[in-house]
């Protein structure tokens, strides 16, 4: 599945070269999430949905970090590179602002190729630095 973002990207970033770079991850990852959309849309919906139910509860502060840090702990490097375009896209828009909030890639795997350029759409916080 990487190697087909990873083309499509390609192939799309020609095509589009007066779109912004995060137009073309957008429409990238569209492609490639009809081609799995039936194994990974009911994933990050759930993903999604338990992470927006530690944030709305009323627990502390520090109490809400450490049940996120127990859902990243449970994501593997593939997981973690997949919600990082996830949430670059219009169907994860919420989700980044949820990951700018907690840090979900703060203790990001260097075996994880995400692109430079593609880690400055993400605010500071993301990985745990301020900003």
């Amino acid at each position: 599945m990487l190697r087909d973002v990873h083309r499509y990207h390609t192939a799309q970033a020609l095509k589009d070269t007066f779109k912004t770079e995060a137009g073309v991850l957008n429409s990238v990852y569209e492609k490639v999430f009809n081609r799995y959309q039936h194994h990974i849309d009911h994933y990050f919906f759930h993903l999604y949905q338990v992470v927006k139910f530690v944030d709305q509860s009323d627990q502390e502060v520090e109490i809400k970090k450490f049940y996120i840090d127990l859902i990243r702990a449970q994501l593997s490097s593939y997981e973690l590179c997949l919600l990082f375009y996830y949430g670059l896209t219009d169907r994860g828009a919420n989700f980044k602002d949820l990951v700018e909030k907690y840090p979900l890639f703060a203790y990001m795997p260097s075996d994880v190729s995400i692109d430079e350029e593609h880690r400055k759409l993400y605010a500071p916080s993301a990985y745990g630095e301020s900003g």
